[in-house]
């Protein structure tokens, strides 16, 4: 592999010079012709080093991004996986939240009906309470100044008039309690 990039790297030197020296004859006016300067072996051998190792660092480089570059790669999967989970959550949570409301809503559904009910009950024992407190008058009345005596489940009503009378006879004359005296 060494070899086929240095070789790679000779021919990218050859041809770097060649299409320089066709610049350069294409620049320089017609007129002036520059002796073309050939480089000695050693110096072609240090400009293959010199691009071999340029090579070599634009490889580590290019390694680097691929690998930078599969990193992130990985990372915008993970990312895209976690926002889905998310999202999963999101919705899920937005699905307990829309039926907890629902709930919520039916329960205050029922206690407002529980609670309309307990009003009516609450009105319905307080006019109870006050027709049995207008009872209760009424017999604390009856109690006070009675109009009748109740005894043994009859209502005795004082009524009427006592009388005393007494007859005093010196003989039986067969008379009734209105007889005439004698006297």
């Amino acid at each position: 592999m060494i070899k086929a990039r240095k070789t790679m790297g000779v021919l990218l030197l050859i041809a770097s010079v060649i299409s320089g020296q066709a610049q350069t004859s294409t620049n320089q006016p017609p007129a002036q012709t520059a002796k073309a300067r050939h480089k000695t072996p050693a110096q072609l051998e240090q400009d293959l080093d010199n691009l071999s190792a340029k090579y070599e660092q634009l490889e580590r480089e290019m390694a680097e991004f691929k690998a930078q570059a599969d990193r992130r790669e990985t990372e915008l999967k993970a990312a895209s996986k976690q926002a889905r989970t998310a999202e999963l959550a999101a919705e899920a949570a937005s699905q307990q939240e829309r039926l907890r409301a629902e709930s919520t809503l039916e329960i205050v559904t029922r206690n407002d009906a529980a609670v309309s009910d307990l009003k009516s009950a609450v009105s319905d024992l307080r006019m109870s309470s006050v027709s049995l407190v207008e009872t209760i008058q009424t017999e604390q009345q009856k109690v006070a100044a009675p109009k009748a005596i109740p005894f043994m489940g009859i209502s005795i009503k004082p009524g009427g008039f006592l009388a005393g009378e007494s007859v005093l006879r010196q003989r039986g004359i067969g008379g009734d309690v209105n007889t005439r005296s004698a006297l």
